[in-house]
């Protein structure tokens, strides 16, 4: 009689080849682990009001910074100190909200601005344009521009104000109301050339006024 002996399904000589296969996977998901972004440690909001940026930075819940330190940039590549918030920051149990006013940014320019939380690493990087409107009561950004642009102006109380655009002749080509800061400009109808526009309140007085150019 016969005598089938049942083998074992890993053989002496496929043992190392398992073995190695195993240190593979480990070494692979180790490395994949590794290499998973970080999530940052916090976030900020960005308001500006005033010829000054606000900021709400919030520690997420479980990191705890030595401080933090704000920085700003017109450029995104080059950074200065625009304040700092010295202590211990942020807590184990629940996620901390503090305030933050940066009182020089770069008037009618686009500031970007990012959060270092000592210990635990960076923010993302937030940006928002700062209006200054200085004795011409606006600022225009773009200008020149070829699609869109934006002109601001002084609103504190958010009454109704209205823009009137005109040719360089004095032909109005169009006129649009707002109750906030700011005309948003769509000029993508809009020939190139240079046009003068006029800022009224609901009364008729003119309180600003200026050319801009639309390149297309």
């Amino acid at each position: 009689m016969t005598i089938f002996k049942k083998r074992s399904r890993f053989s002496s000589k496929m043992r190392p080849l398992f073995f190695i296969l195993i240190s593979v996977v480990l070494y692979t998901s180790t490395s994949f682990a590794q290499g998973e972004e970080q999530k940052p440690p916090g976030k900020f909001t960005l308001q500006a009001i005033d010829e000054e940026v606000h900021l709400e930075i919030t520690v997420f819940q479980g990191n705890i910074c030595n401080g933090m330190t704000i920085l700003r940039s017109i450029d995104s590549i080059n950074w200065e100190t625009a304040g700092t918030i010295n202590g211990y920051c942020g807590s184990s149990d629940f996620a901390i909200v503090y305030d933050f006013t940066d009182k020089s940014p770069v008037l009618n320019k686009l500031n970007y601005y990012q959060v270092i939380m000592e210990g635990l690493g960076n923010t993302t990087v937030r940006s928002v344009f700062v209006v200054g409107t200085g004795e011409d009561n606006y600022a225009m950004w773009p200008n020149p521009a070829a699609d869109s642009s934006s002109i601001y102006f002084k609103n504190p109380k958010q009454e109704e104000h209205f823009l009137h655009i005109y040719t360089l002749s004095g032909k109005e080509v169009t006129t649009f109301s707002t109750t906030k800061n700011v005309f948003e400009l769509d000029l993508t109808t809009f020939m190139s050339g240079t046009y003068i526009f006029a800022i009224r309140r609901k009364d008729g007085q003119k309180i600003a006024s200026g050319k801009f150019i639309v390149s297309q």
